[in-house]
């Protein structure tokens, strides 16, 4: 069982991890033998034992148009297959990030790319 829920999990991929630049591009995978239904999601981040994530809850639609642009943010991907997603980040003070999800058999996979505003990626790097 825990093949299977390795392997489930390996097959959608996203890139870069980062998103360091206002506009670009994501690229988004799928290493499975099955076409895939994906989903573009924007979530603010949360705190776990101390350490940042993406929060369970994406934004709503409009909040989430706000911080970025997406198109298209919900597609099918054929089996290893990968699309580029142009995006566009508007005025965004505040981290978030782009999750890429899919329905996978039982699991709903979610895998991100993460938004950091130049004034945190900033006060981070100073010791």
């Amino acid at each position: 069982m825990g093949l299977l829920l390795a392997g489930s999990s390996m097959a959608l991929g996203l890139a870069p991890m980062r998103l360091e630049t206002r506009r670009g591009q994501l690229q988004v995978s799928n290493t499975s033998d099955r076409v895939m239904r994906i989903a573009l999601q924007v979530f603010p981040e949360r705190q776990v034992q101390g350490r940042p994530t993406a929060a369970l809850t994406p934004f709503p639609v409009s909040e989430a148009e706000a911080l970025i642009r997406l198109r298209p943010s919900v597609f099918r991907l054929g089996p290893g297959a990968s699309r580029v997603i142009p995006y566009s980040v508007g005025t965004a003070n505040q981290t978030f990030y782009v999750c890429g999800t899919s329905l996978q058999s039982l699991l709903h996979v979610r895998i991100c790319s993460r938004w950091l505003p130049a004034a945190s990626a900033s006060a981070r790097k100073s010791p």
